[in-house]
């Protein structure tokens, strides 16, 4: 009967080794944190499986087992349930109530929108008015884009004086909860922007201009148009104008400098001789960083624009501009434009 004995055996190792793995599955689904933990917003990504999903909440300290939150998807269905989305989450939820939030689709979700165009202190004064997060916190971060680069290896490629503006993706982003905190918020632009913007820059057949450069051109390119199908024309000028080494001439960068924006009564002689290295009237050649967070469409006007023989452009005042190759031709055009 020796082998009832073994056959015992195994079944006796086999129930402590199924309690072992019960109570370890139980354990890693105890929350990691206490009831004053701080909330985070997680990103559920569209087509994310459920083991990129765990492991994402156990690298963040949401939860204590990857392998746990797993096992209870599997247990309960829920592997293919998972809806994608922001949700803001806290350490002091168990695996059990985080899995049930995901499946629920429980996200909270408010919407947020930043128009292609925004400066960063336009960003920060729409969160601070809708009661969303801290301008000033939001800024003091903007600033300083070597807290992000560990995760956003691409930053490290920037210069050292510069920071977050233009790389700040404008669109429209979805969070759970009443607020968000700003690295967080920080974090989904920068991701956006790589996703999208990087990309773009990345998949160009022949990018004339580094990373930095393409950015801080395309911001120029997307205060300038007003209408769509004028940037890869107004970024050609623009080209044209850094090969032949001529000032660009443009209003929004001395707008930037001024920190206000000129309105219908259009800029002074006194506002574009003014002392700063965003005066594209004085200085040749780009200036020292981004004005603004473009766009798609304007980044990839920049990095494809238009050939063209034009070195100026005025507006009408109807959201359109005329181009003219010669100066004599550009101060008709303007003449044209007042007396109408």
């Amino acid at each position: 009967m020796a082998w009832l004995d073994s056959r015992r055996k195994i079944l006796i190792a086999a129930g402590l080794a199924v309690s072992m793995l019960l109570g370890a599955s139980v354990i890693g689904m105890l929350p990691v944190g206490s009831a004053d933990s701080p909330t985070r917003l997680f990103t559920v990504e569209s087509g994310s499986s459920v083991r990129s999903v765990a492991q994402s909440l156990q690298s963040q300290r949401l939860i204590r087992s990857a392998w746990s939150f797993r096992l209870l998807a599997k247990l309960t269905g829920s592997e293919s349930r998972i809806k994608a989305g922001f949700y803001a989450l806290t350490p002091a939820m168990s695996t059990r109530e985080i899995l049930r939030w995901m499946v629920q689709g429980k996200a909270e979700q408010r919407q947020l929108t930043f128009p292609e165009g925004y400066s960063v202190r336009q960003m920060a004064k729409v969160i601070e008015e809708q009661g969303i997060g801290s301008a000033d916190r939001f800024l003091e971060l903007a600033a300083d884009p070597s807290r992000f680069a560990e995760r956003f290896t691409w930053l490290s490629t920037l210069p050292a004086e510069a920071t977050l503006e233009g790389f700040l993706f404008p669109d429209t982003y979805e969070y759970g909860g009443k607020q968000i905190p700003e690295e967080a918020l920080i974090a989904l632009m920068l991701s956006r922007f790589e996703q999208v913007g990087l990309k773009a820059w990345k998949s160009a057949s022949n990018p004339s201009m580094d990373l930095f450069r393409t950015v801080t051109l395309a911001s120029i390119v997307e205060l300038e148009a007003q209408a769509p199908s004028e940037r890869p024309l107004i970024a050609g000028v623009f080209h044209n104008r850094l090969e032949l080494r001529m000032p660009l001439g443009s209003d929004p960068t001395v707008e930037y400098a001024l920190g206000w924006k000129q309105g219908s009564r259009g800029l002074s002689f006194k506002d574009v001789k003014v002392n700063s290295p965003y005066n594209t009237y004085r200085n040749a050649g780009l200036p020292p960083g981004p004005i603004a967070n473009p766009g798609l469409a304007s980044l990839r006007a920049t990095m494809s624009p238009q050939e063209t023989s034009m070195l100026y452009f005025v507006a009408r005042g109807d959201g359109t501009h005329v181009f003219t190759k010669s100066y004599a031709d550009h101060l008709a055009a303007q003449r044209r434009i007042r007396r109408r």
